[in-house]
């Protein structure tokens, strides 16, 4: 396979963006939807879970 070795990729989940609830409904956006979001990530594979802090109320840090 082009001499790429699937047994050490690195998978990257990207959690949220810079916006907010109402730009994307389905995004984490509390530190408690961030946390369960990277533990469900971590279970499919992921190995970094990149993620833009929030507030308790889901506002951008």
């Amino acid at each position: 396979m082009n001499g790429v070795s699937l047994d050490r990729m690195i998978i990257k989940a990207c959690l949220n963006g810079g916006g907010d609830r109402e730009d994307n409904h389905n995004g984490p956006w509390t530190p408690e939807e961030e946390s369960q979001e990277a533990v469900r990530c971590d279970g499919a594979g992921a190995s970094i879970a990149h993620i833009h802090a929030r507030t308790r109320d889901g506002g951008i840090s």
